[in-house]
């Protein structure tokens, strides 16, 4: 799997979890992705630059 495809998988795996719960906490999106919080961070700081 290439960096990209790896990436976009992350992200949709937060956003499943966001949808389904509404706002929440880094540990919790941690705990029901399987995700370490530093790859949370980066993805949600990405959203924050790309989003405007």
């Amino acid at each position: 799997m290439t960096k990209l495809n790896r990436s976009v998988e992350r992200s949709m795996k937060i956003l499943e979890v966001v949808s389904g719960s509404g706002v929440t906490s880094l540990a919790f999106l941690a705990e029901q992705t399987g995700l370490p919080k530093p790859t949370i961070m980066r993805s949600a700081r990405l959203w924050s630059v790309k989003g405007g």
